[in-house]
């Protein structure tokens, strides 16, 4: 039996918050680290999605094409609970006021800010 291992690794340095045995936030992570991540369980499953958001394959493509960062959260396989597994909850991208509220529109995230000029966060419960 092949043991897959989950690449926590890779997005330490990206934790913002909780415990690192149990669960935890991460944010402002690259394009290239999420695509890395993009293994399938129990990394990041490309074709699921965070209750009613694009899949995670998509909200990559999205931030990639605005120049933005993802943001989610790690349940180590460590933790011993069943649904380990590193996903996306959103993404921050670079957009004008027009093209941001096209995305959102189109996606229907939960929450929807301008964080900064010209910068937006996209997040789905």
């Amino acid at each position: 039996m092949v043991k897959i291992q989950q690449k926590k690794d890779i997005i330490k340095k990206y934790k913002k918050w909780g415990k690192l045995r149990n669960f935890y936030n991460i944010d402002n992570v690259p394009v290239g680290v999420a695509t890395k991540l993009m293994t399938g369980w129990p990394n990041v499953d490309p074709t699921s999605a965070q209750n009613l958001s694009p899949t995670m394959k998509e909200m990559v493509r999205i931030a990639k094409q605005y120049n933005g960062k993802l943001h989610g959260y790690v349940v180590p396989v460590e933790s011993g609970r069943d649904d380990a597994r590193i996903s996306f909850e959103g993404f921050y991208i670079k957009a004008d006021p027009r093209t941001a509220k096209k995305i959102s529109n189109d996606t229907r995230p939960d929450e929807f800010d301008e964080i900064k000029t010209n910068y937006w966060r996209f997040w789905w419960d």
